[in-house]
């Protein structure tokens, strides 16, 4: 069919307000998909996970959320939240493409710097739980990780000291010169450094660690020095003039460590053969511990006897001249020789004497023995007259002793009333204390130990004290 260029013009003036319209629309609806696009595509899946962090510090909505470097979704939304305990925490919704989900429950996630100029976006790095999180679940903020960014590090500054570490970068553009390589070097070498460091970092803000305590306990040691900065300084003065001695004597000081092996050597050596000696000091000690207890008491009598020598000490030069004489004289009577024989019988005279004395003097000691005996004689013969003419002596029996003793007999008597050799010493003293009847006699010294107190006598003056001077009275 032929068209007019009438009608055909009709045609494009009708056809111009639907092309308006439609053109309006889709202008309109460019417009919204672009205002909305970081807000996520209209009508698209995703995967919406809330995870709860310490800090949301300078992340917005629409910050980018990666895995392994790429970008998974965006965050939708950043609230603030307080827990039970007081302490504030962040809660951060992050709408994801359905591909990253769900997500193990031990994910973790970290707030990255995503350049030097503040923007951030969020990390996550799955984790090998079994435990997925499903849509609208919530990644809890134990495997939350806090991180520092280089603009908090800039934020500790004053604004002078941020204008000094300008001018410091400014400065060192010109020590970097024509230093490419280098520089490379030291950026490769500062990367290798990066994975230690953060691990040290995360080490020291650890709770376990305890950084704010040590930072505390730091703080109050340089406290307690600080009353005494002067001396510490005067002491680090003194040690720098110390080390400097020591440096101009490097040489001395270098052949002493030289020498140093071979004498511990030697003195190794030394202290292993000088081991038996030591543990036989040792014991020696040990043995002579009982005898160190009674050094004190020792050494007080010796003290007594020294200070009771010094007067005869002072005394002895006359005394000397009296042995020397005295000695001369004994030297010449030992040369008489008449002196040997007598000295022979004398030891003769002696030697047979002793076992008398060794029976009479504790028999005389305790026992009385003499005294008595002499007492008894006095009163049993009463006195020798009275000067009228010749002493009558008057002796009679008082009680009779044993058994028909006053009538001869061929037997002795079975009560004999005889011992003919009485203990007498320190533990008893039986003669006169011999259990004695008219039936009965005990011929020996009886088994059991009689008394040993006797009837004292009354001694001449000064004779006790010569038996005690003489060591025979205790």
């Amino acid at each position: 069919m032929n068209v007019s260029g009438k009608q055909r013009r009709r045609l494009v003036e009708a056809i111009k307000p639907i092309v308006g319209i439609v053109t309006i629309v889709a202008l309109a609806a460019f417009v919204y998909v672009s205002y909305n696009s970081n807000h996520g595509l209209p009508f698209a899946s995703t995967y919406t996970v809330n995870a709860d962090v310490p800090n949301a510090d300078r992340l917005i909505k629409t910050d980018e959320v990666r895995i392994a470097g790429l970008r998974v979704g965006q965050v939708s939304s950043v609230s603030a939240r307080i827990a039970p305990d007081g302490q504030p925490y962040a809660v951060l919704g992050l709408s994801l493409e359905p591909s990253a989900g769900p997500l193990p429950r031990d994910t973790r996630v970290e707030i990255e710097a995503a350049s030097i100029l503040g923007q951030t976006y969020v990390a996550l790095t799955p984790g090998t739980s079994q435990i997925k999180v499903r849509a609208g679940g919530t990644l809890p903020i134990s495997d939350a990780v806090s991180s520092v960014d280089l603009t908090d590090l800039l934020d500790i500054f004053h604004r002078s000291t941020v204008t000094a570490i300008q001018n410091t970068i400014g400065s060192l553009s010109g020590g970097v010169a024509g230093r490419g390589a280098e520089l490379n070097a030291t950026i490769y070498a500062l990367a290798q450094l990066l994975g230690p460091l953060e691990r040290l970092s995360r080490t020291l803000t650890a709770p376990q660690t305890n950084l704010v305590g040590f930072i505390r306990g730091f703080d109050a040691f340089g406290r307690a020095l600080a009353p005494v900065s002067r001396q510490l300084a005067a002491l680090v003065g003194n040690g720098s003039t110390t080390f400097g001695a020591l440096a101009s004597a490097n040489t001395a000081l270098a052949a002493t460590i030289n020498d140093l092996p071979g004498a511990e050597s030697s003195a190794t050596t030394a202290l292993t053969s000088l081991a038996q000696p030591l543990r036989s000091l040792a014991s020696l000690t040990v043995r002579l511990r009982a005898a160190g207890q009674l050094l004190p008491r020792s050494l007080r009598g010796i003290n007594a006897a020294l200070v009771a020598g010094v007067r005869p000490l002072i005394a002895l030069p006359p005394f000397d001249i009296k042995l020397q004489q005295a000695l001369a004289e004994l030297q010449s009577f030992s040369r008489n020789p008449a002196t040997r024989n007598s000295l022979r019988k004398l030891t003769s005279a002696l030697n047979a004497v002793s076992p008398l004395l060794a029976v009479l003097t504790p028999a005389q000691t305790y026992c009385n023995i003499l005294g008595l005996d002499f007492r008894n004689f006095a009163s049993a013969w009463g006195s020798l007259g009275l000067g009228d003419g010749p002493s009558i002596i008057d002796a009679g029996v008082v009680t009779y002793g044993a058994f028909a003793e006053e009538l001869q007999a061929a037997s002795p008597a079975f009560n004999l009333h005889i011992n003919y050799l009485p203990t007498e010493d320190r533990q008893e003293c039986a003669s006169g204390n011999e259990p004695y009847s008219l039936t009965s006699q005990d011929l020996s010294n009886p088994a059991s130990v009689p008394s040993s107190t006797v009837p004292q006598t009354t001694p001449p003056p000064g004779v006790t004290a010569l038996a005690r001077k003489a060591g025979l009275l205790p």
